[in-house]
């Protein structure tokens, strides 16, 4: 018993011997790294000798670093800004995310290196400098008048995918279709009636962005960024907005005809006298700030989406798809829906006063406390709706079916009724038909 329980002892110490051991040595390496790291500053500083150097997220502003050796460096989410690093040498770094803004370029040679998301304006670059045809282009975009765009339809095909962009302005007439701008930073920019028609504008941000009268028709935007941008009278027919961010977009009157805008988010955004006949908007969020009043919403697919408390006063939504959709609280006010699919919505407390929904599927919708008044339900199917409480002065249920309908607390009149099918089955007539 008692040579075993030394044995224990023995291999609990060596268990705990080897943790410490371990512990040591990822602190050591931990501090020798970063150690390196400010050991690397200063050789670069001193003898501006620094290939394959660790500098990532350095303060290097202002640095001279004329004629510097900085190949295969690491200079990721470095601050150079105003540093001088002509006719450097920074073939195969790594620049991603680095202030380049102000940086005296001329002569560098910059082969192979990575410049995604570097920011580039008024960097000192001329014909000297050597970069890869892509990051030439970006330098050209965002360091002369007009983007270097020249006269308007002299633009021609970008590929500047991954690019810092930031404040772009692009002269009006610009013709950029096919382009490739993937994943690009074109934050608070100015592209007004410019052509991108066709392009590749995956995650691309365009937030705070003024696209105005410009054709991004048939362009791949998923996942885009569009928060807050100005695209009054954009043509986005056709366009893959699908998980799109679109909160507080100015949208009036843009053209989203069969536009995919499934899983979009759309909440507070203006969309008043908007063209969407077709577009696909199924799961899109939607709140009581998004405005749809007058747009074209015909053949819309709204199904699942959450719609509560959204504005579609005296809109255009004949043949539009919202069975499961939430309708809680929205206006509708004056609306079109004839044969409109709104099966299971929920439409409690909504507004449907004088709206059209002639031939409408209302089948096990909820309508309870819905306002109703002077609206149009000739021929409508309400087979299993609740009713309970809603308002339905003046309203036309010529022809309707109410087979299964709860209609406690509504009031109506005979008129109203006539050939309609009532909840328990019988048929009214009217003498007068």
């Amino acid at each position: 018993m008692r040579l075993n329980f030394q044995i224990n002892v023995s291999s609990d110490v060596f268990k705990l011997v080897f943790w410490l051991i371990g512990l040591i040595s990822f602190s050591t390496l931990m501090s020798s790294k970063v150690e390196a790291s400010e050991a690397s500053v200063r050789q670069l500083k001193e003898t501006r000798q620094c290939s394959g150097c660790n500098l990532r997220e350095a303060n290097l502003r202002g640095a001279y670093l004329r004629q510097a050796d900085l190949r295969e460096a690491n200079l990721r989410d470095v601050n150079l800004q105003s540093a001088n690093l002509r006719q450097a040498d920074l073939r195969e770094a790594d620049l991603r995310n680095a202030d380049l803004r102000q940086v005296d370029l001329r002569g560098a040679n910059l082969r192979g290196a990575q410049l995604e998301g570097a920011r580039l304006d008024q960097a000192q670059i001329d014909q000297t400098t050597l970069l890869d045809p892509q990051w030439q282009q970006v330098a050209a975009w965002v360091n002369q008048p007009n983007g270097g765009a020249g006269p308007a339809g002299e633009v021609g095909q970008l590929n500047t995918a991954y690019a810092n962009l930031n404040g772009l302005t692009v002269a009006q007439g610009g013709d950029l279709r096919h382009s490739n701008l993937n994943n690009a930073n074109l934050n608070n920019g100015a592209l007004v009636e410019v052509n991108l028609r066709q392009s590749n504008l995956f995650n691309t941000n365009f937030r705070n962005t003024s696209l105005s009268q410009s054709d991004l028709s048939r362009s791949d935007l998923r996942f885009a960024n569009l928060q807050n941008a100005f695209l009054r009278s954009i043509d986005l027919s056709n366009a893959n907005l699908a998980q799109s961010q679109l909160q507080q977009a100015w949208l009036y009157e843009a053209n989203l005809q069969d536009a995919n805008l499934q899983g979009a988010d759309l909440r507070g955004s203006i969309l008043r006298r908007a063209n969407l006949t077709g577009a696909n908007l199924r799961s899109a969020t939607l709140d009581g700030q998004t405005n749809l009043s007058q747009a074209q919403l015909r053949r819309v697919d709204f199904s699942g989406a959450n719609l509560q408390g959204v504005y579609f006063k005296e809109a255009e939504l004949n043949h539009a798809n919202f069975s499961d959709a939430n309708l809680r609280s929205a206006n509708l006010a004056a609306a079109t829906l004839s044969q409109s699919n709104l099966s299971h919505a929920d439409l409690q407390q909504a507004n449907l006063s004088n709206t059209n929904l002639r031939g409408a599927d209302l089948s096990q919708a909820n309508l309870q406390q819905a306002n109703l008044n002077q609206a149009d339900l000739q021929g409508a199917d309400l087979q299993g709706a609740n009713l309970l409480d809603a308002q339905l002065e003046g309203a036309d249920l010529q022809s309707a079916n109410l087979l299964d309908a709860q209609l406690e607390g509504t009031v109506l009149e005979k008129q109203q009724l006539c050939g309609a099918t009532l909840p328990d089955g019988k048929v009214v007539y009217c003498d007068d038909r």
